[in-house]
């Protein structure tokens, strides 16, 4: 409930949105769950800070799989999207990964 810290490294990032890693891992971003897409599928970290209902309601559904993903695997996804319960997946439109590793 305590946003303070986020916050903190949002604004210090000075761009749209900030992807946290944890330990290693792929997290969330400042606002929403992330999905991270390839020709094998639709994945999203398996340890997020928050289990949001939309990323739930897309498990529940097979349409995403869970899994742990390494910042040394992010260059083995083409796409990253953005979801929460006021933004469901295709909502936005996702970003190119390889734009993020610039």
């Amino acid at each position: 409930t305590d946003r303070t810290l986020l916050n903190k490294l949002w604004h210090k990032a000075n761009t749209d949105d900030i992807v946290i890693v944890k330990n290693g891992l792929l997290s969330d971003s400042a606002y929403a769950n992330i999905i991270l897409e390839n020709d094998k599928g639709l994945f999203t970290p398996a340890r997020p800070l928050l289990k949001g209902t939309m990323r739930q309601s897309l498990l529940n559904k097979n349409a995403i799989q869970a899994k742990d993903i390494s910042i040394e695997q992010l260059p083995n996804y083409q796409y990253l999207h953005f979801i929460n319960a006021m933004q469901p997946l295709g909502c936005q439109s996702p970003i190119k990964v390889k734009e993020i590793l610039k």
